[in-house]
């Protein structure tokens, strides 16, 4: 069984590199 902290940790790891992926791409769009 899956604690919900554990869940949410989860989450957070998968916003974070979706957040690492955004900033990226914003940084190519600038660095152009």
């Amino acid at each position: 069984m899956t604690t919900p902290h554990r869940r949410l940790d989860t989450l957070r790891r998968k916003i974070d590199d979706l957040d690492v992926s955004l900033y990226e791409s914003v940084a190519d769009t600038h660095s152009q």
